[in-house]
């Protein structure tokens, strides 16, 4: 049953070797406490954030980074999501609800910081000497493409 208050009323009709009687009360049926807490791992631009939900009751949690929300499901008193790379460098605060009116929720949030992206440039196509007046392709990759300035330095005349 629901959280909170009924009547509940007994009729005995009744018959020939009894009266008819009836009875009333009132009951309440009280929310019961859940202790939440959200745990979200430190991490790193541009890769996915692990999002841990412990909890008393089991369900559906809906935790809010920044106006990022994902829903956690609780089994078993455990639940975890992700956080797919939406979040930028800096520190967020990670807020946990559940919406069960049969529960009084006690949340434990907290705070966390996705850190700058190690950045990998890798030159692709250029080993050796280049021949004067010729073109050369040149090529490089990274972990987190972004802009690139590209700066070729003649070596003799530094």
């Amino acid at each position: 049953m629901a959280a909170g208050e009924y009547n509940v009323t007994v009729v005995n009709l009744g018959n020939t070797n009894r009266t008819q009687s009836k009875a009333s009360t009132t009951f309440k049926v009280n929310t019961i406490d859940n202790n939440i807490k959200v745990d979200v791992s430190n991490g790193v631009y541009g890769k996915d954030i692990t999002v841990t939900v412990t909890a008393d009751a089991d369900g559906e949690y809906r935790v809010n980074t920044n106006s990022t929300y994902i829903t956690v499901y609780v089994e078993n008193g455990k639940g975890v999501g992700v956080i797919e790379d939406v979040l930028n460098v800096g520190t967020y605060y990670a807020n946990v609800t559940f919406d069960n009116a049969n529960y009084n929720n006690h949340a434990t949030n907290t705070t966390f910081t996705i850190q700058k992206a190690q950045s990998h440039v890798e030159i692709i196509g250029l080993s050796g000497n280049v021949t004067w007046n010729t073109s050369k392709t040149i090529r490089f990759n990274d972990f987190y493409p972004f802009k690139y300035n590209v700066t070729i330095y003649d070596s003799e005349k530094s």
